[in-house]
């Protein structure tokens, strides 16, 4: 699997006392460090998902045990912690093989469902991958949901009928498009399409589709709709062009689609799609003026769109001097949103700020904060009933990538003087 980068900037004006040491703000509002926790597993471990648990602690699901050469290795990780973040116990599920956690979801009947990729010794390719545990981690099945290419799977849904919807790519290895490593592609190394995988309840397939209009096009969220459907976020790449468009697709209950908007203006990246009080959507993600192949250009996007996909309004927040990408995405109590990513000089620096950024219902920017810290990919971010946020991702701590769960107290006014 070839991690999609994401990266970010934040405006800053001063220094004030905030989530760690050096946060800055533009408003007089302040986040204070509830906790921070980082879980390293085996050699390292990749972030995926994070959940709430029922006696208010949390669930990681990720990666660990991670190796690219000789041979592709990884293992699928599930952590449980408590209220405050201290692990309580942790598993591993895979074997002598490749397996990777993407994403996570809490069933119906109280158990868990990790989806990612496999690639088994009985396969020529990687394939989608369910796997259901209960509260306490232990298997109570495993699904491998294969087809002719590759399926990297991003996202996972519980649908009301108990069933499964799988939001990924299907990648053809032999269709070289890019080098994956390139600044500002954030791909595969072979052309992708969005796909969708449909399971019952026991993680059996239903049906596929894929959404191939020849091009190279990268899923990167999605969510279930009232009537069963669903819509995709996805970014369409021209690579080597500095060039690339976003795209959301709206799908009925059996995958066919319903219609597609494209926004092409300049470089546009998307990151999340989530669905507003008012039965709308937002799309986050990142923009870059057309023509300009300088990534430190690159700023925040977010774009409200009703439910037919057309735009009520869009919002570009951004310093020419950084790079700037609104990654993880979430609603907030008081009608308002929250983002969360990586802020840095360009996309291949690592040195940069973790950065929260508040906006209002309309899309305008309430405060800032940011903290100097090393490139974080954001996986998950929601707003905790005491008003604070908690936010899950992947980070380096000492040159390993590690899993990172921070707990922020509520938002309160600075004081001045």
């Amino acid at each position: 699997m070839i991690e999609q980068m994401v990266r970010y900037w934040l405006a800053v004006t001063s220094p004030v006392l905030g989530l760690l040491a050096g946060c800055e703000r533009d408003e007089p509002h302040v986040l204070e460090k509830a906790w921070q926790r980082t879980y390293s597993g085996t050699g390292g471990a990749h972030c995926g998902a994070a959940l709430r648990a029922e006696d208010g602690g949390y669930w990681l699901s990720g990666t660990t045990n991670m190796r690219y050469a000789p041979a592709r290795r990884g293992d699928i990780y599930l952590i449980r912690t408590d209220a405050a973040g201290r692990t309580r116990w942790e598993k591993t599920y895979g074997g002598e093989h490749y397996s990777w956690g993407s994403d996570m979801v809490r069933t119906k009947d109280g158990a868990l469902v990790i989806a990612g990729q496999v690639l088994s010794p009985e396969t020529t390719g990687i394939d989608a991958f369910l796997l259901k545990v209960d509260r306490e981690g232990e298997q109570l099945w495993s699904r491998e949901l294969g087809g002719s290419k590759d399926e990297m799977v991003h996202l996972v849904h519980q649908a009301a009928d108990g069933g499964f919807l799988i939001i990924a790519n299907v990648v053809d290895p032999e269709d070289a498009v890019a080098n994956s490593g390139a600044a500002g592609y954030a791909g595969y190394d072979g052309r992708g399409a969005v796909c969708l995988i449909r399971t019952d309840r026991d993680g059996h397939e239903l049906w596929r589709r894929s959404y191939d209009q020849g091009r190279n096009e990268i899923t990167t969220s999605g969510l279930l709709t009232g009537d069963g459907g669903a819509l995709v976020l996805s970014t369409v790449m021209h690579f080597p062009k500095h060039d690339s468009d976003l795209r959301l697709i709206r799908v009925d209950a059996g995958g066919r689609e319903l219609w597609s908007r494209r926004w092409t203006k300049g470089q546009r990246h998307g990151s999340r799609v989530i669905r507003c009080a008012d039965g709308n959507y937002l799309i986050s993600g990142s923009y870059t003026p057309p023509g300009v192949s300088d990534y430190s250009k690159m700023d925040m996007l977010f774009i409200k769109v009703d439910p037919t996909g057309e735009t009520i309004w869009e919002r570009i927040q951004g310093d020419p001097r950084r790079t700037d990408k609104a990654s993880a995405l979430a609603a907030t109590g008081d009608g308002g949103f929250i983002a969360a990513g990586d802020r840095t000089r360009d996309l291949i620096r690592r040195d940069g700020h973790n950065s929260l950024v508040k906006i209002d219902a309309e899309g305008h920017v309430l405060w800032r904060q940011n903290w100097p810290a090393v490139h974080t990919m954001y996986s998950a971010l929601f707003q905790h009933e005491d008003g604070g946020y908690v936010i899950a991702g992947t980070t380096s701590a000492d040159d390993v990538g590690c899993m990172v769960l921070i707990k922020t107290k509520p938002e309160r006014l600075a004081e001045k003087g």
